[in-house]
């Protein structure tokens, strides 16, 4: 056979086709990594908020739970049905709106604090344990309760997400247009949810928010004249509270406290060592009973005794691989505003289950972190799947572009090496 009569293969493992392959199969697999490890955490939560509340609530706290769940869902739905560009364009907007509702929560609050018993002029204002921070919803019988400060959360990430994606770099690394803009815009939200008594909020939503201006390429000297001065807030914040103050003490001997301000924490510790390798069995928990929002803040304590060390051990697998699937999703985004949201999202969720985990077994002081995806709790469940709906969006995005790329090169590979073989047969065809 003669040598002219040899094409070169269109697909070689050298090519970038090949390699928009290896891509799209990642594209493929990662998502279905994180549709996975969210379903499970989700099936693992509800029958656990069941065993918690049932001693109590019955099964009325469960099924408020699957309403939420469903409430939950169809936003997530709604939200992943929207054009992302809808949603980069108009994220400011929906800032401002939390925002004014942030302010409402605060200005009742203050005027509470100046004039006590006026908190019954402001409608919709809910006060629990001396903090203003939800929206009341009476529906018939049902009583609704919504934090504005959850979905303040992805509304910073979506229009950090736009702000830094849309940027020159050059601007990025300028001190104005870099950090003062939308570092004073994400400062007056933060300092919005910390009048409404919520320190734990402020501090995971601006660790975020500082690690979105961290990837997008900010200056680090900047980045760390913010970080001393949230120190700073921070200080003066638990400072001014005494009840923080005692908190920050008591984890650290909380035998000592155990009637006191470590009263939670070192049940909770109790619960975690009781249950052992394998638990004392779905349902069949003690110190539930004992411990106060067991079904909330510290839902990996009740998780800890009744399935033991095996069932955290689950937990902790299921968000490591739901963050590392969206680190690989946002490895793979054609556009810096998709990079920055997936990589916004993935720090939100790593920071939340870490900082609650961390509470639970004595880590950290005793805050109001619930534990994603596993406590009860309707605006945090809906701000969580709200950002997983727009992980899977984006998700989608990119497994559609990566094929567009594939067949739009195989066209031209192949369309090329028609040209060849044309060429070479017309030299043949010369030569004779």
């Amino acid at each position: 056979m003669s040598s002219e009569n040899v094409v070169e293969p269109v697909w070689s493992s050298a090519s970038s086709a090949a390699l928009d392959l290896q891509g799209l199969l990642s594209a493929r697999v990662w998502p279905l990594v994180f549709i996975a490890s969210l379903l499970l955490l989700i099936g693992l939560g509800l029958p656990m908020v069941y065993s918690a509340t049932v001693h109590n609530y019955e099964a009325r706290l469960f099924w408020n739970q699957i309403v939420w769940l469903i409430i939950a869902s169809v936003m997530a739905v709604g939200v992943s049905l929207l054009p992302f560009r809808f949603l980069v364009r108009y994220s400011f907007w929906g800032l401002l709106l939390v925002s004014g509702l942030l302010f409402y929560l605060a200005f009742a609050w203050l005027t509470n604090k100046l004039y006590p018993g006026s908190l019954h002029y402001f409608p919709f204002c809910s006060e629990i344990k001396g903090a203003v921070r939800w929206l009341r919803l009476s529906i018939g019988s049902h009583v609704w309760q919504i934090q504005p400060s959850e979905f303040a959360k992805v509304f910073l990430l979506l229009f950090l997400a736009s702000y830094y994606g849309t940027l020159p770099r050059k601007e990025i690394k300028r001190l104005t247009a870099g950090i003062l803009l939308p570092g004073c815009t994400v400062g007056a939200v933060l300092f919005l949810i910390l009048l409404g008594k919520d320190l734990s909020s402020t501090v995971i939503t601006g660790a975020t928010c500082l690690a979105m201006m961290f990837y997008a390429g900010a200056r680090i000297p900047y980045l760390l004249l913010i970080v001393a001065l949230g120190l700073l807030v921070g200080t003066a914040a638990i400072k001014m509270s005494p009840e923080r103050q005692s908190r920050m003490t008591s984890y650290k001997n909380p035998e000592a406290e155990q009637l006191g301000d470590a009263f939670q924490l070192w049940r909770s510790q109790l619960g975690m060592g009781g249950g052992g390798l394998k638990g004392r069995g779905f349902s069949k928990g003690v110190i539930k009973t004992f411990l106060p929002e067991a079904h909330t803040d510290f839902i990996v304590a009740v998780i800890g005794e009744e399935l033991g060390f095996l069932g955290v051990s689950l937990v902790f697998f299921l968000y490591l691989s739901l963050s590392t699937s969206i680190v690989f999703i946002a490895r793979q985004c054609r556009g810096r505003p998709e990079m920055l949201l997936c990589l916004g999202i993935a720090t939100l969720f790593c920071m939340q289950a870490l900082i609650n985990i961390g509470v639970v077994s004595g880590w950290c002081p005793t805050t109001g972190v619930t534990a994603p995806f596993l406590s009860y709790g309707g605006s945090s469940l809906m701000v969580l799947l709200i950002c997983s709906a727009l992980v899977i969006k984006v998700s989608m995005r990119n497994l559609y572009l990566i094929w567009q790329e594939i067949t739009e090169s195989q066209w031209h590979l192949t369309y090329k090496a028609s040209d060849s073989i044309k060429a070479k047969r017309s030299v043949r065809q010369g030569s004779h």
